[in-house]
C-alpha cells in the first residue's frame, strides 16, 4: 500500500517473503527499535542505574527471541530475563534517598503492580525460578482462515519448537484445510510460546509489558503522576480482557510488536506464498506536489474541506465530489483512504490490492494504523465493481460477475459506530466518463469497513494507555 504522511508519500505493496523467525535481518529491526525505546531525555539522574538494568533485561529478551527455535537456549534467556526484571526495582527503591516523594509516589506504583495481573505473574515467575523450578512452557502456533472482513475463528495446535509459522502454514494448507478457500483466501499463523499460569499471552510480549511498565516508572520519577502515566485514566488490565489471548498494541513497545511479525506468516493460500505488508515513504518533490497543486486545485480543495460542514454526510459528499472530478479528469480514482482525530485529518493512504484477497488483509493492517495513530474517523473513496447476487454463484465476487457495473463509492465510519455511505455508477465512453445517478448505501453493507469496527470496539473495552503524555510506554 501507499502512504502518505503530511507532505510525505510512500510506494509500498503486499511482496514473498523468505520467514524465518530470529533472521539477522528480523533481530536488527528489532535492536534498532530497542535503540530508540532507550532513548531517554528526561530521567532523574537517580533513576539511571535503573535504566542501566532495564538494558540488561532488554539483552536477555533479544537473545529469547533469537533462541525461539531453540527450546533449551529460549528457556535459558526467559530466565535471565525474569531474574534481571526484578533487579530493576531493586536498583530504584537503593536511590529512594535521591527522590523526592519517593515512599507516597512509589506506594502508588507497587499497589498498581499488585493489582495488574501480568506484574503479578512476573513476580511469582521470579521467586518459582529462584526458589523452585524452571517455569512450564508450551509451544503452540494460533491459525486463522481468512476469507472475509469478518474476525474468524481461531485454532490452537500444539506444535513442534523448532517449526516456524511458515512451515506450520504450509502443512496446514496441504493436509488440513478445505480446497475451497484455496482460491480466496489466507491463512494467518502465529507461532506462540505460552505458560499455564499465563493463559495463552505470548511469554515475550508479557515480558514486554513488564518492561514497558517498569520504564514508565522511571519516567514518572520526574512528573511523578503515578500509574496513570502507563494506563491513562483507566484501572490496569484483567484477565478477562485478555481472554482472546493478546496484549493491546498500545501497551507494548514497537520492538515487541515487531517481533510478532517475525514470528507469523500471513500465507497466499492460491499460491502458498508467504506475504507481508511493506511501507516505502518518500517525500514529495516540489515540482510533484506543484503538478499535483495545479491539476487538481488543492489549495482551493482545503479551503473546501475546511467549509464543508463536519456531518458525516456533507463530508462524504464532499469527497465523492472531488472524487468524481478526479475521476472525469484522469480516467481513474485510485483508492484513497482519509484518517482523522474529529476534523483534524491525521494521514492520507492510497492502499493498491492487486486482488481480492489481498483486501482482506490490507483493510485490516490500515484499521491498526488507525487507531496506533488515535483517528477517530475513517473516510475512504475508491472505484469498485457492484452486481447484482447470483443465486446460482453465491461465493462469486462482483468483479467476475457478467452484470457487473463500475461505481466510485465514498464511505465514512466514526469509532462511536455511525457511518454514511454514498456511491454512483459510471460507464466509460470512448475518452470520457458518464456518470448515473448516486445512491445511498447501507453502511452495515460496506463490509471492508468491519476490520475498523473491531478496532475500535477493542479499543473502547481496553484501558488505552497515555502514550503521548510523559514519554508513556508506546515509544
Amino acid at each position: 500500500m501507499n502512504l502518505i504522511e503530511s507532505s510525505l508519500l510512500g510506494d509500498s505493496a503486499l511482496t514473498q517473503r523468505s520467514h524465518s523467525v530470529g533472521s539477522r535481518k528480523g533481530l536488527d529491526r528489532i535492536r534498532r527499535h530497542w535503540c530508540t525505546y532507550m532513548t531517554l531525555d528526561v530521567l532523574q539522574s537517580a533513576v539511571k542505574p535503573a535504566l542501566n538494568r532495564i538494558a540488561e533485561a532488554l539483552s536477555h529478551w533479544g537473545a529469547a527471541a533469537a533462541k525461539y527455535h531453540d527450546p533449551e537456549g529460549f528457556r535459558i534467556a526467559i530466565n535471565a530475563c525474569i531474574q534481571s526484571i526484578r533487579n530493576i526495582t531493586f536498583s530504584l527503591q537503593s536511590q529512594k534517598s535521591s527522590i523526592e516523594n519517593f515512599e507516597k509516589w512509589y506506594g502508588l506504583w507497587q499497589e498498581a503492580m499488585r493489582n495488574d495481573f501480568i506484574m503479578r505473574w512476573c513476580q511469582d515467575a521470579r521467586n518459582q525460578i529462584v526458589k523452585q523450578s524452571d517455569l512450564e512452557t508450551h509451544s503452540i502456533a494460533l491459525a486463522s482462515a481468512v476469507n472475509d472482513y469478518r474476525e474468524p475463528p481461531t485454532n490452537t495446535f500444539k506444535v513442534s519448537p523448532f517449526a516456524t509459522s511458515h512451515e506450520i502454514a504450509v502443512h496446514l494448507r496441504n493436509n488440513i484445510l478445505p480446497n475451497h478457500l484455496e482460491e480466496h483466501a489466507y491463512l494467518y499463523v502465529e507461532r506462540r510460546w505460552i505458560v499455564d499460569s499465563l493463559s495463552s499471552l505470548e511469554l515475550l510480549e508479557a515480558l514486554a509489558y513488564v518492561l514497558s511498565f517498569l520504564r514508565c516508572l522511571l519516567i514518572d520519577a520526574v512528573a511523578q503522576r503515578g500509574p496513570t502515566a502507563f494506563y491513562g485514566t483507566g484501572a490496569p488490565p484483567t484477565p478477562e480482557q485478555f481472554k482472546q489471548g493478546e496484549i493491546d498494541d498500545t501497551y507494548l513497545p514497537e520492538f515487541a510488536t515487531s517481533f510478532r511479525e517475525e514470528r507469523s506468516t500471513w500465507l497466499k493460500l492460491s499460491s502458498s506464498a508467504p506475504v507481508r505488508i511493506i511501507d516505502n515513504p518518500r517525500e514529495v518533490r516540489s515540482d510533484e506536489l506543484e503538478n499535483a497543486n495545479s491539476r487538481y486545485q488543492l489549495e482551493d480543495l482545503v479551503q473546501g474541506l475546511n467549509k464543508t460542514k463536519t456531518d458525516l454526510k456533507s463530508r462524504v459528499e464532499f469527497f465523492l465530489a472531488i472524487g468524481k472530478q478526479m475521476l472525469e479528469m484522469d480516467g481513474y480514482h485510485r483508492s484513497v483512504v482519509l484518517l482523522f482525530d474529529r476534523k483534524e485529518l491525521l494521514s492520507i493512504l492510497t492502499p493498491e490490492f492487486p486482488d481480492h484477497e489481498d483486501k482482506l488483509i490490507i483493510w485490516r493492517y490500515i484499521a491498526k494504523q488507525a487507531k496506533r495513530a488515535k483517528a477517530t474517523m475513517v473516510i475512504a473513496i475508491a472505484e469498485a465493481w457492484r452486481a447484482p447476487l447470483d443465486s446460482e454463484f453465491p461465493h462469486r465476487h462482483p468483479e467476475h460477475s457478467p452484470e457487473r457495473i463500475e461505481i466510485l463509492r465514498a464511505a465514512a465510519l466514526t469509532n462511536r459506530g455511525d457511518g454514511y455511505a454514498i456511491c454512483i455508477p459510471f460507464w466509460r465512453e470512448a475518452e470520457k466518463i458518464r456518470f448515473g445517478k448516486e445512491e445511498e448505501l447501507s453502511i452495515k453493507g460496506v463490509f471492508f469497513l468491519e476490520p475498523f469496527r473491531r478496532v475500535w470496539r477493542k479499543t473502547k473495552t481496553m484501558r488505552t494507555p497515555n502514550a503521548n503524555k510523559g514519554k508513556a510506554p508506546r515509544r
